[in-house]
């Protein structure tokens, strides 16, 4: 999809009863998405998102181990830039 990011590692599934093959709008989202980890890669190298300026819609860092990082549905949709913790004690606005 982009020089760093692969549909097979933007679609990865721990669950083997789901087909996680997208369809024609997710595959375009995806796109977006990996066009966007570009430039947060290249801007930040892959830190500060949040101080960042860049449109994200969330990011959640999960348990420390890994973030999730979403960008709006639609191009034209407005990004919410929430940010949350999830770990043993629940889930919390990141402060």
């Amino acid at each position: 999809m982009t020089p760093n990011f692969t549909l097979a590692e933007l679609t990865i599934t721990n669950h083997r009863s789901l087909d996680n093959t997208p369809d024609p709008a997710s595959r375009a989202n995806l796109q977006r998405l990996a066009v966007f980890l570009e430039l947060v890669k290249d801007r930040l190298g892959g830190r500060a998102v949040m101080a960042s300026g860049l449109a994200y819609d969330q990011l959640i860092r999960e348990f420390d181990a890994w973030t999730h990082i979403s960008i709006p549905n639609t191009p034209t949709a407005a990004p919410r830039k929430s940010a949350l913790i999830i770990d043993r004690a629940g889930t919390r606005a990141f402060a």
